[in-house]
Protein backbone atom coordinates (compact mmCIF):
# COMPACT_ATOMS: atom_id res chain seq x y z
CA UNK A 1 0.00 0.00 0.00
CA UNK A 2 3.00 2.51 0.95
CA UNK A 3 4.13 2.85 -3.06
CA UNK A 4 -0.09 3.80 -3.65
CA UNK A 5 -0.51 5.95 -0.85
CA UNK A 6 3.46 7.69 -2.40
CA UNK A 7 1.80 8.17 -5.71
CA UNK A 8 -1.72 9.57 -3.99
CA UNK A 9 0.27 12.04 -2.22
CA UNK A 10 2.75 12.62 -5.16
CA UNK A 11 -0.79 13.42 -8.13
CA UNK A 12 -2.45 15.28 -5.43
CA UNK A 13 -5.49 13.79 -6.71
CA UNK A 14 -8.63 12.22 -4.96
CA UNK A 15 -8.13 9.03 -4.23
CA UNK A 16 -10.82 6.04 -2.76
CA UNK A 17 -9.06 4.07 0.20
CA UNK A 18 -10.70 0.89 1.65
CA UNK A 19 -10.18 -0.51 5.00
CA UNK A 20 -12.16 -3.77 5.04
CA UNK A 21 -11.78 -4.74 8.14
CA UNK A 22 -12.43 -1.46 10.34
CA UNK A 23 -15.00 0.34 7.65
CA UNK A 24 -17.14 -1.11 5.17
CA UNK A 25 -17.97 1.98 3.66
CA UNK A 26 -14.80 3.25 1.24
CA UNK A 27 -13.08 6.90 2.07
CA UNK A 28 -12.64 9.74 -0.49
CA UNK A 29 -9.17 11.76 0.32
CA UNK A 30 -6.48 13.54 -0.82
CA UNK A 31 -3.44 12.29 0.67
CA UNK A 32 -1.56 14.68 2.63
CA UNK A 33 1.51 12.73 4.20
CA UNK A 34 2.38 9.63 5.72
CA UNK A 35 4.57 7.14 7.50
CA UNK A 36 5.14 3.65 7.32
CA UNK A 37 2.32 3.70 10.31
CA UNK A 38 -0.04 6.53 9.72
CA UNK A 39 -1.90 8.30 6.72
CA UNK A 40 -2.67 11.83 7.19
CA UNK A 41 -5.88 12.84 4.48
CA UNK A 42 -8.21 15.31 3.63
CA UNK A 43 -11.71 13.55 4.31
CA UNK A 44 -13.78 14.48 1.43
CA UNK A 45 -17.57 13.64 2.03
CA UNK A 46 -20.66 14.47 -0.39
CA UNK A 47 -17.90 17.09 -2.39
CA UNK A 48 -17.62 18.91 1.13
CA UNK A 49 -13.58 19.22 2.71
CA UNK A 50 -14.58 17.37 5.95
CA UNK A 51 -11.72 17.91 7.98
CA UNK A 52 -8.14 15.60 8.24
CA UNK A 53 -8.35 12.18 9.16
CA UNK A 54 -5.47 10.26 10.33
CA UNK A 55 -5.88 6.37 9.61
CA UNK A 56 -3.23 3.51 10.09
CA UNK A 57 -1.48 2.55 7.37
CA UNK A 58 -2.06 -1.63 8.19
CA UNK A 59 -5.88 -1.30 8.18
CA UNK A 60 -6.14 0.14 4.33
CA UNK A 61 -6.78 -3.13 1.74
CA UNK A 62 -6.78 -1.15 -1.27
CA UNK A 63 -6.36 2.62 -2.35
CA UNK A 64 -7.48 3.32 -6.37
CA UNK A 65 -7.79 6.53 -8.54
CA UNK A 66 -10.21 6.24 -10.97
CA UNK A 67 -12.22 8.07 -13.56
CA UNK A 68 -14.78 9.01 -11.18
CA UNK A 69 -12.22 10.14 -8.88
CA UNK A 70 -10.23 12.43 -11.82
CA UNK A 71 -13.49 13.70 -12.73
CA UNK A 72 -14.13 14.74 -8.84
CA UNK A 73 -11.02 16.61 -8.11
CA UNK A 74 -11.59 18.82 -11.54
CA UNK A 75 -15.31 19.10 -9.94
CA UNK A 76 -13.38 20.78 -6.68
CA UNK A 77 -10.82 22.52 -8.60
CA UNK A 78 -13.81 24.33 -10.21
CA UNK A 79 -15.27 24.81 -7.04
CA UNK A 80 -12.17 26.62 -5.81
CA UNK A 81 -12.18 24.16 -2.97
CA UNK A 82 -9.15 21.78 -4.53
CA UNK A 83 -6.70 25.50 -3.14
CA UNK A 84 -8.31 24.71 0.39
CA UNK A 85 -6.63 21.14 0.86
CA UNK A 86 -3.50 21.63 2.61
CA UNK A 87 -0.66 19.92 0.80
CA UNK A 88 2.14 21.47 2.79
CA UNK A 89 1.11 21.06 6.25
CA UNK A 90 3.25 19.73 8.64
CA UNK A 91 2.90 16.55 11.55
CA UNK A 92 4.72 13.83 13.01
CA UNK A 93 3.34 10.91 12.04
CA UNK A 94 5.56 8.47 13.42
CA UNK A 95 3.32 6.71 15.57
CA UNK A 96 -0.04 7.98 17.11
CA UNK A 97 1.83 9.60 20.23
CA UNK A 98 3.85 11.57 18.08
CA UNK A 99 0.94 12.05 15.72
CA UNK A 100 -1.22 13.41 18.80
CA UNK A 101 1.44 16.31 20.03
CA UNK A 102 1.66 17.56 16.82
CA UNK A 103 -1.73 17.79 15.05
CA UNK A 104 -3.76 17.10 18.05
CA UNK A 105 -2.23 19.88 20.05
CA UNK A 106 -3.20 22.19 17.25
CA UNK A 107 -7.03 21.40 17.20
CA UNK A 108 -9.40 22.79 19.87
CA UNK A 109 -11.38 19.23 19.68
CA UNK A 110 -10.73 16.13 17.79
CA UNK A 111 -12.66 12.83 17.57
CA UNK A 112 -10.58 9.55 18.24
CA UNK A 113 -11.99 6.57 17.20
CA UNK A 114 -11.89 1.83 17.36
CA UNK A 115 -13.72 1.16 14.60
CA UNK A 116 -13.44 -2.33 15.20
CA UNK A 117 -16.68 -3.87 14.51
CA UNK A 118 -17.33 -6.38 17.51
CA UNK A 119 -16.12 -3.38 19.99
CA UNK A 120 -16.16 0.50 18.38
CA UNK A 121 -15.57 3.22 20.51
CA UNK A 122 -16.14 6.86 19.07
CA UNK A 123 -14.43 9.58 21.71
CA UNK A 124 -15.03 13.28 20.96
CA UNK A 125 -13.27 15.70 23.13
CA UNK A 126 -10.17 17.90 23.97
CA UNK A 127 -6.94 16.25 25.25
CA UNK A 128 -5.96 16.00 28.34
CA UNK A 129 -2.34 14.90 28.16
CA UNK A 130 -0.64 12.61 25.51
CA UNK A 131 1.98 10.26 27.41
CA UNK A 132 3.81 7.93 25.88
CA UNK A 133 1.80 4.75 25.88
CA UNK A 134 -1.25 6.26 26.11
CA UNK A 135 -3.52 9.68 25.28
CA UNK A 136 -6.08 11.41 28.63
CA UNK A 137 -9.24 13.52 26.72
CA UNK A 138 -11.30 15.24 28.29
CA UNK A 139 -14.62 13.94 26.73
CA UNK A 140 -18.39 14.84 26.02
CA UNK A 141 -21.54 12.63 24.64
CA UNK A 142 -23.74 13.91 22.01
CA UNK A 143 -26.17 15.96 24.62
CA UNK A 144 -22.22 17.84 25.18
CA UNK A 145 -22.00 16.46 28.67
CA UNK A 146 -18.70 16.06 29.55
CA UNK A 147 -17.28 13.24 31.56
CA UNK A 148 -16.70 13.31 35.39
CA UNK A 149 -12.76 12.02 34.50
CA UNK A 150 -10.44 12.06 31.78
CA UNK A 151 -10.37 8.93 29.34
CA UNK A 152 -7.29 7.32 29.13
CA UNK A 153 -7.20 5.68 25.46
CA UNK A 154 -4.16 3.13 24.42
CA UNK A 155 -2.56 3.76 21.22
CA UNK A 156 -3.39 0.44 20.07
CA UNK A 157 -7.04 1.34 20.63
CA UNK A 158 -6.85 4.23 17.82
CA UNK A 159 -7.85 3.13 14.40
CA UNK A 160 -9.20 6.87 13.28
CA UNK A 161 -8.69 10.65 14.44
CA UNK A 162 -10.26 13.08 13.02
CA UNK A 163 -10.03 16.77 13.99
CA UNK A 164 -11.86 20.25 11.98
CA UNK A 165 -14.69 18.65 10.49
CA UNK A 166 -18.04 19.86 10.48
CA UNK A 167 -19.38 17.78 13.15
CA UNK A 168 -16.76 18.28 15.96
CA UNK A 169 -16.62 21.83 14.76
CA UNK A 170 -20.56 22.55 15.94
CA UNK A 171 -19.79 21.22 19.24
CA UNK A 172 -16.67 23.29 19.03
CA UNK A 173 -18.72 26.92 18.08
CA UNK A 174 -21.63 25.53 20.69
CA UNK A 175 -19.07 25.58 23.39
CA UNK A 176 -18.05 28.41 22.37
CA UNK A 177 -21.24 30.08 22.50
CA UNK A 178 -22.11 28.68 25.89
CA UNK A 179 -18.61 28.29 27.59
CA UNK A 180 -20.29 27.46 30.84
CA UNK A 181 -21.17 24.01 29.15
CA UNK A 182 -17.52 23.29 30.07
CA UNK A 183 -17.27 21.64 32.73
CA UNK A 184 -14.69 18.93 32.65
CA UNK A 185 -12.08 21.05 34.90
Amino acid sequence: MLEEIKEAKENGTLVSIERDDVDENCLQAFVLDYSDELVLLQYVYDFNLDGLMVIRMDDITDVYMGAINILQTQMLKEEGLYEKVEFDIQCDLSNWRTTLSTLGQRCDYLILEDENPQDPMFLMGKLAEVNDDYVLVNGFDGEGLWDDEATELGYDEITAMKVNNNYINFYKRYFERHPSAVDYE
